[in-house]
């Protein structure tokens, strides 16, 4: 207990749980089982009643893009006819032109730390 874990072992941890409430475990097996606290195995219960295995599975997490894989597809072959095609005189990309282009296509901002 108290260990940290990869995201990918919590979500196949609660993939477990999952499993042994449907084979009828209690709270208290899958904590020993899982090596858990009670109160995981507790709040992981009453999600499970809640809404079966697929209330335990990993969640979306972050915001949303704010660009369709469509545009993502466009993007990229934007990108690789290189910045002269776009106006600039050398054929570097820097974030600060990504950051242009994005605006430029899809009238989309992009703070350069998030390109």
């Amino acid at each position: 207990m108290g260990q940290k874990m990869s995201r990918e072992e919590a979500d196949a941890r609660r993939a477990r749980a999952a499993n042994l409430f449907k084979r009828g475990f209690t709270q208290a097996e899958v904590a020993r089982r899982l090596k858990v606290t009670r109160q995981s195995a507790l709040r992981w219960h009453r999600s499970y009643q809640q809404g079966g295995a697929e209330a335990l599975r990993p969640k979306k997490r972050g915001r949303p893009g704010r660009l369709t894989s469509a545009q993502l597809e466009q993007f990229e072959k934007a990108l690789l006819k290189g910045p002269k095609a776009y106006g600039w005189s050398s054929e570097l990309w820097t974030l600060e032109r990504v950051a242009a282009l994005l605006r430029r296509l899809f009238d989309v901002n992009y703070h350069i730390g998030h390109v």
